[in-house]
């Protein structure tokens, strides 16, 4: 790496307890300099360039990110346990309907019986608009709107947006970003940037200058060293380290590379008026897509107010973290748009800092063919190397594989499965180390049928909540449940995802009781999957179902107060059927806590003559249980840190 180079990226993580590396087996690298504890803020970076999703375009102000206003009905908060998702912070625009997949998952929430929850108010008029480009923009403020030198750059061309993504079948938030990017370029070369987070760091009296400010709503109790009590503001990335991203331009598949180019033309056309400190070609265009492509990151609301991601941006400095399916930090919003980067757990001096780009708890095959796929690597960190080596026999099958093992119909062990299926499976032995007596083997044939089975209702359920019929939704997905348990081994990661539809469900039909059934199962579940990854548990969406976890207990005990539900609580013969098999479920060595500790608070095992008070303790023992969770992978000045430790004060008032 260049002197002059290495000397810009020193400076820009000098603020934090981090350094840059470089080696020929992992490239750039980001590692520890000191030891760190969990919950150590280790990278804050406020994005080179963002847009906003159109669904979100009124809600958040296009220059610092701020909300603009209260949520859409559709965005209320979500009563029922949220979906895993994968990992969004690593996003990839390649697919046109990245954004409308995300924005119909977020409308699928689960409401509560009327008269529970006090009616929101209705959306007010938002901010400031531009009427130039049609109303796509909007800001928070005035000192924002006179900030934001680029959009003028841009005003013009994001009125074509929607003609050149329609005609090259590219997605429209690339083209716009891409637009956001060249503009930002040509503001920075006339030396007049300025990042949203100084926006609003100088409205609350914060430096403007990347000094460290003191612990208000920025901050999220961990300074540049760890040791708490001031929060950094990081200065700007130049960007110029956009330009030092792989772009990965020969991996991506030749349809996409002409689309691209084709829009890329209408983009200069569009662009090269505005600029004159600057100049982009086609192929400056088509770089920068790639690049864009391979290393944006989504942006979310901090607050949980709105589910799913709202826009995305390009933050270089994030992007040179490296993946693993076992890392050691996570990344999440800021309330001021920046991305923070934290520690999961202790992390040693010298230690490399990774993150994971995929769903962590997907088999390994899986894991590594989305990455091929997306960020155009194979990986080859511990689990995924453990994942795919061969069995030994006499030594213990590795738990990366039971994340995708069936049920042995013998012995009740694990048939482990070989590439994906295609390779059939084998039965590895019981769980308490004896073999199979019937040495049980499959065919790819096999494993496919036995797939099916599971699969089969859970297709039916989905045609049957497209048609509304919730109560023959919940029935089938209780059969694909009851499936999983015979064809599946219980480290098997589908169940989650049946579990948390039919809590959705379940809140939908009213059935408080069968909803505190699956939500615990569905955090046990969750819990065994963690320890079978061999992953920290404090990750972001595992306390986003603690938290659900925690308001259904509590609306269950409102509900119960208002006399809409008799004490003790009935579950339905299903879901009682479902806790009494997976209490038979062996459990693996818990490396889990926090989500087996929520598990384990179970106010429908308790004494009937103990009262309803039970589901008031067992939510606040939730709370308590999310707040410790939230404490590590936000930090405690963090909106969704915050917002648990209000509802925790209020039901202990209680």
């Amino acid at each position: 790496m260049a002197s002059s180079k290495r000397a810009l990226y020193d400076s820009l993580l000098a603020p934090f307890p981090i350094g840059l590396k470089a080696t020929k087996a992992r490239g750039r690298h980001i590692v520890a300099q000191a030891a760190l504890p969990a919950g150590t803020t280790v990278l804050r970076e406020t994005p080179c360039a963002a847009v906003v999703f159109k669904s979100h375009a009124d809600g958040f102000c296009h220059a610092c990110l701020a909300r603009l206003a209260a949520p859409r009905a559709t965005e209320q908060h979500d009563t029922s346990l949220g979906g895993m998702r994968p990992p969004p912070q690593s996003r990839s625009l390649h697919s046109q309907s990245s954004q409308s997949r995300s924005q119909s998952q977020s409308e699928k929430h689960a409401q509560p019986p009327a008269g529970l929850l006090a009616a929101r108010p209705s959306r007010p008029a938002a901010g400031i608009v531009c009427a130039g480009c049609r109303r796509q923009t909007f800001w928070c403020s005035p000192a924002c709107r006179d900030a934001d030198a680029a959009h003028a750059l841009v005003c013009d061309a994001v009125i074509e947006v929607p003609g050149i993504a329609g005609m090259h079948s590219v997605d429209a938030n690339l083209v716009r970003l891409i637009m956001h990017v060249v503009a930002n370029t040509e503001i920075e070369a006339r030396g007049g940037r300025l990042g949203a987070s100084r926006l609003r760091g100088g409205r609350r009296g914060g430096h403007a200058n990347g000094h460290a400010i003191g612990g208000d709503a920025l901050g999220d109790g961990a300074g540049s060293d760890g040791r708490g009590g001031e929060a950094v503001m990081p200065a700007l990335t130049p960007l110029a380290c956009v330009a030092d991203l792989l772009s990965h331009q020969r991996a991506y598949d030749e349809q996409w590379i002409t689309a691209v180019t084709r829009a890329a033309i209408d983009i200069v056309d569009c662009m090269s008026p505005k600029l004159e400190a600057t100049r982009i070609t086609v192929d400056d265009v088509v770089k920068l897509a790639c690049r864009i492509n391979s290393n944006s990151h989504a942006i979310f609301d901090p607050s949980g107010a709105v589910q799913g991601e709202i826009g995305v941006g390009m933050f270089p400095l994030v992007a040179m973290l490296n993946h693993s399916c076992a890392p050691n930090c996570t990344f999440v919003t800021a309330q001021d748009g920046s991305m923070l980067v934290r520690t999961l757990g202790p992390v040693e001096p010298g230690q490399e800092l990774c993150v994971s780009y995929v769903d962590l708890f997907a088999p390994t095959w899986e894991r590594r063919g989305r990455l091929l796929a997306t960020k155009h690597f194979w990986c080859d960190c511990v689990r995924c190397s453990a994942g795919s080596a061969p069995l030994v026999d006499g030594e213990p099958v590795p738990r990366e594989r039971l994340l995708d093992a069936l049920r042995c119909p013998a012995c009740g062990g694990a048939v482990v499965v070989a590439d994906g299926g295609s390779g059939g499976a084998a039965c590895t032995g019981s769980e308490d180390g004896t073999g199979c007596p019937a040495a049980v083997r499959m065919s790819p044939a096999d494993v496919a049928a036995a797939l099916d089975e599971c699969t089969r209702h859970e297709r039916a359920a989905a045609d049957l909540a497209a048609m509304n019929d919730t109560a023959a939704a919940k029935a089938a997905l209780e059969r694909a449940l009851a499936a999983t348990r015979s064809r599946l081994h219980a480290c098997h990661h589908a169940p989650l995802a049946l579990l948390v539809q039919l809590v959705n469900a379940a809140c939908r039909l009213a059935m408080f009781p069968d909803a505190l059934v699956y939500s615990r199962l569905a955090l046990a579940h969750l819990a065994r999957l963690a320890a079978a990854a061999g992953v920290s548990d404090c990750l972001p969406d595992a306390s986003d179902l603690v938290e659900r976890r925690a308001e259904l207990l509590h609306l269950t005990f409102e509900a119960v107060e208002a006399g809409l539900l008799a004490w003790p609580l009935a579950p339905s013969a299903a879901a009682l059927d479902a806790a009494a098999a997976a209490a038979a479920a062996q459990m693996i060595p818990n490396t889990a806590p926090h989500l087996a500790a929520a598990a384990a608070v179970d106010p429908l095992a308790s004494p009937a003559s103990l009262g309803h008070s039970a589901l008031l303790d067992a939510s606040q023992a939730c709370y308590g249980i999310c707040h410790q969770m939230r404490l590590v992978c936000y930090g405690p000045h963090h909106p969704k840190t915050l917002e648990i430790k209000a509802e925790l004060a209020a039901t202990l008032a209680e």
